[in-house]
């Protein structure tokens, strides 16, 4: 039997041959995915569009005031034969404890605006501190007033907005189907359905420094940042962003001070940290009041497009 002896030396060089010869046609369209490149450099070109994908969850604390009245009679007048009566108000105070799952999809239609949709679930569960009137006065007028003490619910909030280099706003309404907490509230309405409006205003470069305020646009609603918050961003590098301000409204009882960090992870990928430092609630609820805090966490995926 005849031995065939393939040489490895002219196999080898042979196969570069035709490897070079497949690629050489393809050169100007073949892509290597890089995460290292600066996010003002992209392979789509000097300006691509982004559709974002943030996905966030977070947890914290607030003082809840439910206010109840009771009209009770004191008899008739013996002159008139009408009927004296008196209001009795009283403010039942808790301790809610919450923790929040949030999502957003901002698509950037053209060179300026943008459309989306942001949503989430809250579960809460509320501990009772006492109220404003003696507890024999509850016993006996407001035995009825037991608000549910662990709950959850939904929202949505579908938004628009315009961003420009050296300014931005955007307009939305939230909707849930459990209220969003925003101050003391009647007992009969804490637990319906609310619809606010939501929004932000921007003056500056998102780039280099910036001053915003917004409303009901955290992710997650709450311990993103609740009602409203007010403040200053900054991009020390182009990796890094900054923001520090105040937060108040819902569910918070008193303002207090906030901090965010977002740490680009290549091209693609952000991730997101928001606190909200330790306050006590407001004067409301007396010599002991609890503590309100809050802090979440978030992953942004961006998807370049031409």
């Amino acid at each position: 039997m005849t031995k065939i002896q393939v040489s490895h030396d002219h196999a080898s060089s042979r196969s570069v041959t035709m490897c070079a010869l497949l690629l050489i046609p393809m050169g100007v369209a073949v892509e290597v995915p890089s995460d290292s490149v600066e996010t003002d450099h992209y392979e789509l070109g000097d300006d691509p569009k982004t559709t974002s994908f943030t996905f966030g969850a977070g947890s914290g604390a607030y003082g809840r005031n439910i206010h109840a009245s009771r009209v009770i009679s004191l008899g008739y007048d013996s002159c008139t034969g009408l009927e004296n009566t008196q209001v009795v108000d009283a403010n039942f105070q808790f301790k809610n404890e919450y923790t929040d799952y949030g999502g957003e999809i901002d698509i950037q239609a053209t060179d300026a605006f943008h459309v989306g949709a942001r949503g989430g679930y809250i579960t809460e569960s509320a501990s009772y501190l006492g109220s404003t009137i003696d507890d024999a006065l509850v016993d006996t007028l407001f035995q009825s007033v037991q608000p549910e003490t662990t709950w959850s619910q939904f929202y949505v909030n579908p938004f628009i907005s315009v961003e420009k280099d050296m300014w931005g706003m955007g307009l939305g309404v939230v909707i849930s189907n459990n209220r969003l907490w925003t101050d003391t509230v009647d007992y009969g309405e804490h637990d319906e359905g609310s619809v606010y409006p939501t929004g932000h205003f921007r003056l500056g470069d998102l780039q280099k420094f910036y001053l915003n305020a917004s409303m009901w646009e955290g992710v997650p609603i709450y311990s993103g940042g609740g009602l409203w918050t007010v403040g200053a961003g900054v991009r020390p590098v182009h990796w890094l962003h900054l923001w520090g301000g105040l937060g108040g409204g819902g569910p918070y009882t008193k303002e207090g001070l906030m901090a965010r960090a977002n740490v680009d992870l290549g091209r693609h990928f952000t991730l997101g940290t928001n606190v909200r430092f330790r306050k006590d609630a407001g004067s409301d609820f007396g010599i002991d009041p609890p503590s309100e805090f809050g802090a979440s966490a978030t992953l942004t995926y961006k998807i370049l497009r031409e």
